[in-house]
Order: C-alpha cells, then sequence, then structure tokens
C-alpha cells in the first residue's frame, strides 16, 4: 500500500494477492495493464502471484532502510507481470 500511496499515479492494489480483499482489481487488469508484486521474502512475493499471472520477470531484490521502531525486514523480493506488447 505504501508504494501506491506514495506513486506519482494512482494505483491499484491487490491486498495479499487476494481478489476477494480488492474488488477493485480483477484478473483482466492484471493480464491488460501488468503489475509489480512486493514480498517479505521470494517464497511469499511468488505467493502473491494471481495464478493466471503470465509474462512474469525481473525477480529481484531491494535492501530497505532499518527501522528503529519496529523490526521489519531488511529485503523486500519484487517481480513484474508485465502486459502485452501491443494490446
Amino acid at each position: 500500500g505504501n508504494i501506491a500511496f506514495y506513486a506519482p499515479r494512482r494505483a491499484s492494489v491487490l491486498i495479499d494477492g487476494n481478489f476477494k480483499k480488492s474488488p477493485w482489481v480483477t484478473a483482466e487488469d492484471i493480464a491488460a495493464k501488468g503489475a509489480l508484486i512486493i514480498g517479505n521474502n521470494e517464497p511469499d512475493a511468488r505467493s502473491l502471484l494471481p495464478q493466471q499471472a503470465k509474462r512474469v520477470i525481473d525477480v529481484g531484490a531491494l535492501a530497505l532502510a532499518p527501522s528503529v521502531d519496529c523490526d521489519l525486514p531488511s529485503k523486500a523480493f519484487y517481480m513484474f507481470i508485465v502486459p502485452p506488447e501491443n494490446p
């Protein structure tokens, strides 16, 4: 949610990779527009992929700034679902 909040353009959030928790996002939206998936670790990020996800690329990790207020992970894993080249 924080990435969507701070994004320069309005982004939709698929909460926990669950369409029931996020009825404003559809599988068709993701297939047509793509998505950025973020998780605390690689298995977590992969578990958030919609089952019908195709064109998944660029699995990587980002180092996160340490937090003094709470025990947050030191890395976030990401991957992209890219939209079709010619919609």
